[in-house]
C-alpha cells in the first residue's frame, strides 16, 4: 500500500500544483491513499474554501486535514459539518464544527484511520493534545476499528511534535494483543519482568494493552540471576497463582528475561504459550528471536535449555528510550556481527555509523532480525548453518563468564564481551580460515571506535582458555570455532591450535 501525504499547501500556486499534477502522480506511482493538509490553501494564503476542497477531491485527494486556520474563510463552516473527508483538529474545544477523526476504506477491505491533532504551544487555546490522544486510543483500537492509523499533528515547535510522536510510538503495536488472547481463550495472563522493566516499562505496557488483571512475576535483573533457582521460584509462583496449561506468559525485558522466561514457559506443565516483548536492542536483534531459551549452569553460559519458538515476538523501538548508552552499544555489537557473517554491504553501512542514538539505529533493527531469521529458518536446531550466529561467541562467552565469576572484575555486558570475542576470532581467522590481515585490522578498528579496550593479565587469559572446553559447539574434547574467510563468508566447526590464543589476545591488546 502506498500513501501520499502533502502539506502544507499554501495559496493559489500550491492548489494549482495539486490540481494539475496529482492524478498523473497517482496513476504513475500507483498511490492508494492521498492526504493533504490544506488549512492555508485559499488564494489569500489563509484558510480554506468549499470550492478548493471539491477541486482536491475531484483530482484524487482522499482526506483533507487542517489546523487552527481552517475557520478563516466563512463558507467552510457549514461544509465541514457535512463533509467527512475534511477534518479539523480533534482537540479543538467542543462543540466545534466537523470532526477530528474518520475511518476510510480502500481496496474494499483496508481501513485507514486518520486523526487530526493540534499542539498547545504558541497555538490558539485547545484541549490538551496528550489527554485527547489518550482518550482516543482508549476508544479506538488497532485492528478492531482500523487497520492503520495516520496522525497529522499541527504544531509550532519541534519538541512538541517529537513528543506526540513518542506518545503514539508503539501504542498501536501492542493494542492488538487483547484480541489475540481472547481468540486463544487463555485462562490466565502472566507477565514476567525484571527490576528494570518493572520500573520503566510495565506500567506503559499495561496501559497500552489493558492487561491490568494480569499476574506480575518479578525476577532480579542481570546475567548472575539467570539460573535454576530463579526458575524454581517462578515455577512455584506460577503454580501458587493458579497457572494451568492454558495460561500464557509474556516476557517483557531484555535477553535474560526472554531466555529464562521462555525456558520457564517451555517446562511449566510441559509447556505453555509465551510471548517475547524485547526491551533492549540486544534482545530485539538477537536474544528474543530464534527460539533459544535457557539458563546458565553456574558461570557457564546457556548450558541448560530448549529450542522452542515463542508464540509471537513483538519488537518495537519504543522501549529503547529507557536504555543507557552501554546497553545500546551492546546490541549494536550483535548487529555488526550480522554484517560480518552475512552481508558485506550491511557491514559497510553499520561500520560507518558514528551516531549510536536510538533514532539512528532503529531503522537497522529490521534488517538485523531478517538476517538472523533467515538463518534460523534454514537450521532451527543448530545442526549446521545456524552455528554461524556464534561468531565471536566461543571466546566471547568464556570472557563474559570469567568476568561474571571474578568479583574483582567489572562485569561485562554480553555485547561488550562478544566484541572482544569477535576481534580475537578475527585474528584466528587469519591463520585458520584465510582471512586477510587488513580485514581483521578493520574489524578491530571498527569495534574499538565504540568499545573501550579491556586489559587482560596472563592469569586472565589462562582461565578464559580453560572455560572454552565448556562451549556448546564442542564435540568431544575438540573446541569448535566459527571463523570467517572474508566479510560475509563464515566457516563453521574450525579447530584452532591452542598456541594461537595468546597471539590473538596480543593482537587485541596491541595499538
Amino acid at each position: 500500500m502506498k500513501i501520499l501525504f502533502l502539506g502544507d499547501v499554501v495559496g493559489t500556486s500550491g492548489c494549482l500544483k495539486i490540481i494539475n499534477n496529482l492524478l498523473d502522480e497517482i496513476k504513475i506511482n500507483k498511490i492508494d491513499f492521498v492526504i493533504v493538509n490544506a488549512e492555508n490553501a485559499d488564494k489569500t494564503g489563509v484558510g480554506l474554501t468549499k470550492d478548493i476542497c471539491n477541486d482536491f477531491f475531484n483530482c484524487g485527494v482522499n482526506v483533507i486535514t487542517s489546523g487552527n486556520h481552517v475557520w478563516d474563510q466563512k463558507d467552510i463552516m457549514n461544509f465541514i459539518d457535512k463533509e467527512n473527508r475534511l477534518l479539523r483538529p480533534k482537540n479543538l474545544f467542543e462543540p466545534s464544527p466537523g470532526k477530528g477523526f474518520e475511518i476510510f476504506t480502500i481496496q474494499e477491505k483496508i481501513r485507514i484511520g486518520v486523526l487530526n491533532l493540534m499542539g498547545n504551544i504558541f497555538m490558539k487555546k485547545s484541549d490538551d493534545v496528550f489527554e485527547t490522544s489518550r482518550k482516543f486510543l482508549d476508544k479506538y483500537k488497532l485492528k478492531k476499528d482500523y487497520d492503520f492509523l495516520i496522525v497529522d499533528f499541527h504544531g509550532e515547535i519541534t519538541s512538541e511534535k517529537n513528543a506526540i510522536g513518542h506518545f503514539f510510538d508503539g501504542k498501536s503495536t501492542f493494542s492488538k494483543l487483547p484480541k489475540q488472547f481472547s481468540k486463544k481463550k487463555y485462562s490466565r495472563v502472566f507477565i514476567l519482568v525484571d527490576n528494570n522493566t518493572n520500573k520503566f516499562c510495565l506500567s506503559d505496557f499495561i496501559s497500552i494493552t489493558g492487561f491490568d488483571k494480569a499476574e506480575i512475576l518479578i525476577m532480579e535483573a542481570g546475567e548472575e540471576n539467570k539460573h535454576l533457582q530463579t526458575c524454581e521460584n517462578l515455577w512455584k509462583n506460577l503454580s501458587n497463582k493458579g497457572a494451568d496449561r492454558n495460561s500464557v506468559l509474556i516476557n517483557l525485558g531484555g535477553g535474560v528475561v526472554t531466555d529464562l522466561g521462555g525456558f520457564v514457559a517451555c517446562t511449566f506443565k510441559r509447556g505453555i504459550d509465551f510471548y517475547n516483548i524485547p526491551t533492549t536492542l540486544l534482545a530485539m536483534v538477537d536474544a528474543s528471536v530464534g527460539g533459544k531459551t535457557g539458563i546458565d549452569l553456574g558461570s557457564l553460559k546457556n548450558q541448560i535449555g530448549v529450542i522452542e519458538e515463542p508464540t509471537q515476538v513483538i519488537i518495537d523501538p519504543i522501549w529503547l528510550k529507557t536504555l543507557p548508552k552501554n546497553e545500546i552499544r551492546s546490541g549494536f555489537a550483535e548487529m555488526l556481527k550480522h554484517g560480518i557473517i552475512s552481508s558485506k554491504k550491511y557491514w559497510q553501512t553499520l561500520k560507518e555509523l558514528t551516531d549510536l542514538r536510538v533514532s539512528t539505529l532503529k531503522e537497522f533493527i529490521k534488517p538485523s532480525v531478517k538476517i538472523k531469521k533467515e538463518v534460523v529458518l534454514k537450521d532451527p536446531r543448530e545442526k549446521n548453518l545456524r552455528k554461524i550466529l556464534n561468531f565471536g561467541h566461543t571466546l566471547g562467552h568464556a570472557i563474559e563468564s570469567y568476568f561474571l565469576i571474578n568479583l574483582n572484575k567489572n562485569k561485562l555486558l554480553h555485547g561488550e564481551a562478544i566484541v572482544i570475542g569477535m576481534i580475537l576470532e578475527s585474528y584466528l581467522s587469519i591463520h585458520c580460515a584465510g582471512l586477510k590481515i587488513e580485514v581483521a585490522k578493520d574489524i578491530k578498528t571498527t569495534f574499538l571506535k565504540s568499545f573501550k579496550k579491556i586489559e587482560f593479565s596472563s592469569d586472565d587469559k589462562k582461565e578464559i582458555v580453560k572455560l572454552l572446553k565448556h562451549d556448546k559447539k564442542n564435540i568431544g574434547d575438540k573446541i569448535n570455532f566459527v571463523l570467517i574467510s572474508s566479510i560475509g563468508e563464515p566457516k563453521i566447526d574450525v579447530q584452532v591450535p591452542e598456541n594461537l590464543f595468546e597471539d590473538a589476545f596480543n593482537f587485541y591488546l596491541s595499538d
